[in-house]
């Protein structure tokens, strides 16, 4: 029985300033060494076709692999950065469920 063994090499970012690091998991998609605003930017920005309620139901819509922490922080960050939008008034966050849900106006 061979046992086999995985390296992970991690190198310094260079950022320089703390606002330059990404939190130290990351947000899901988001890019090494990119701005949280353009992440969300590039990921979160409402396309043209989708209605308002597919747009909050993406960006609400929480990965299998984030904490409630960090599912959060997430959309706390989308609904900071995309005004253009009120986010905010679309949903509530569901303690049971632990997901932020769509409030139909």
């Amino acid at each position: 029985d061979e046992k086999k063994k995985l390296y992970v090499y991690l190198k310094p970012s260079g950022a320089k300033k703390p606002e330059d690091v990404v939190p130290s998991k990351g947000y899901p998609g988001q890019l090494p060494n990119e701005s949280d605003e353009t992440y969300v930017r590039r990921v979160y920005s409402k396309k043209t076709e989708e209605t308002e309620e597919t747009y909050i139901l993406r960006v609400t819509s929480r990965y299998s692999t984030e904490t409630d922490e960090v599912y959060k922080s997430r959309v706390q960050l989308i609904i900071t950065v995309i005004t253009e939008i009120n986010i905010q008034q679309y949903i509530k966050y569901d303690e049971k469920k632990k997901l932020y849900v769509y409030l139909k106006p």
